[in-house]
């Protein structure tokens, strides 16, 4: 009954933007919400992930550190689609871009 639920409201808000700043979808038994200003063309996330930098498990706990409180996948989501859309510059280190990402991030926003 729920996923049914789900289900409606998802097509409903591709017509009708049921959520002012939030896109619902719903893949097989994941429900999505994108936010509506990030929305802009972007690439395929399927080719971004085939090309984006590698992090370790060790820097991944670290980028928690640096950035507490924050969903560390989701901004190193965010950081492989910065680069991206910078070109994929070369990275000579990319587990010391993405702390300085997260760091910068906490610094600007801080969670706790």
């Amino acid at each position: 009954m729920f996923r049914a639920l789900v289900k409606k409201v998802c097509e409903h808000d591709a017509d009708h933007g049921h959520f002012p700043d939030y896109a619902v979808t719903m893949d097989d038994d994941v429900i999505l919400f994108h936010n509506r200003s990030g929305l802009k063309a972007k690439p395929d996330p399927v080719s971004i992930a085939n090309d984006a930098p590698y992090i370790d498990p060790e820097t991944m706990h670290d980028a928690k550190t640096a950035a507490p409180g924050y969903d560390i996948y989701a901004l190193y989501d965010e950081w492989v689609s910065w680069w991206h859309d910078m070109g994929k510059p070369e990275l000579k280190s990319p587990a010391g871009a993405f702390i300085g990402f997260c760091k910068k991030r906490h610094e600007r926003k801080p969670m706790r």
